[in-house]
């Protein structure tokens, strides 16, 4: 064949290419265009900021981990006041109920006026009544919110976006960056998901990376809800600290909670206690009609804690 003709056909297969790539990616976003990736984060923070969440959450979480070569399990039951941001989590786990390993002591702080103690441990006789060499929780009491946003709800704008809508500038995906005011985001993907195609960000903190941890996010195309997110690090301390997280979230009655947590790496915590496949699941129980009492708890050195933010 003559380099000519060969060259004209070659221009016109790859021609042919693009043009189905650009194809896709019409049939994906209907007209071919997509939003920018600072739109997109920018409306996915305003779903999160306005969704209307039920008063009162009753919830379990289970933490799972393989230890040994063993799985093992404790479920905690909680209960959570939205709107008055009180948390009430069990302080023992069922599997500790049905086996007590030792004795505990009290497990809430009644207060005084003026936050004099009526009756409750002080953390040093909480850590004595709980051993290290016999653990009693696998990571500890998970005082943790189903509603937890890693810091995206808390400084979403209160209106929707102007440039939350489609925009033409950016009709092929690439690697083009965007600023927030916590990290710079790219768009890189548009990701088939289970529950429908979503739009994949980067995250690159811009200060204060252990505080602000998300790494990627994927955003559903149509709700703009946040459907999972992979932080560098979990929680306040520790090895969770030390290694990535997934965290998927579920719709339920309009509002968005954490479905469960996965550790993308071993945890150790010192010989015997490495924690490998660790998960942490919620899950959404029957609302009770038994009042949440607003006792708080001793400090203690096992609670599994986030960031107040």
């Amino acid at each position: 064949m003559p380099r000519v003709v060969f060259l004209a056909v070659s221009f016109v297969a790859a021609a042919v290419a693009l043009a189905g790539h650009e194809a896709a990616s019409a049939r994906v976003d209907g007209d071919g265009t997509v939003p920018s990736a600072d739109a997109i984060f920018a409306r996915a923070r305003t779903v999160l900021a306005h969704e209307t969440c039920p008063a009162r959450i009753d919830y379990g979480v289970s933490v799972m981990a393989t230890v040994g070569g063993r799985r093992e399990r404790n479920r905690f039951h909680g209960h959570y006041l939205v709107d008055e941001d009180v948390l009430a989590m069990s302080a023992l786990s069922d599997e500790e109920i049905r086996n007590p390993v030792g004795p505990h002591g009290a497990n809430i702080l009644v207060t005084l006026p003026f936050g004099i103690p009526l009756i409750g441990l002080s953390q040093a006789l909480t850590k004595a009544a709980h051993p290290h060499d016999k653990e009693t929780e696998l990571l500890g009491i998970p005082d943790l919110k189903p509603t937890y946003t890693f810091g995206l709800a808390t400084h979403a704008p209160r209106q929707p976006s102007p440039d939350a809508s489609p925009s033409s500038d950016l009709r092929v995906i690439g690697s083009t960056a965007t600023l927030s005011k916590e990290y710079a985001v790219s768009l890189v993907s548009i990701d088939a998901e289970t529950s429908g195609p979503a739009y994949h960000l980067t995250l690159t903190p811009l200060r204060d990376p252990q505080r602000n941890r998300i790494r990627e996010m994927w955003v559903d195309r149509t709700t703009f809800a946040t459907d999972q997110l992979r932080t560098a690090g979990n929680f306040v301390e520790g090895p969770p600290t030390r290694v990535g997280w997934l965290i998927t979230y579920q719709n339920t009655d309009g509002c968005d909670m954490i479905d469960d947590e996965r550790a993308l790496g071993e945890l150790d915590y010192g010989p015997n206690r490495h924690y490998a496949d660790t998960e942490i699941a919620f899950s959404i129980e029957p609302t009770s009609r038994y009042p949440v009492f607003r006792f708080s708890m001793p400090a203690r050195y096992d609670v599994l804690k986030e960031p107040d933010r």
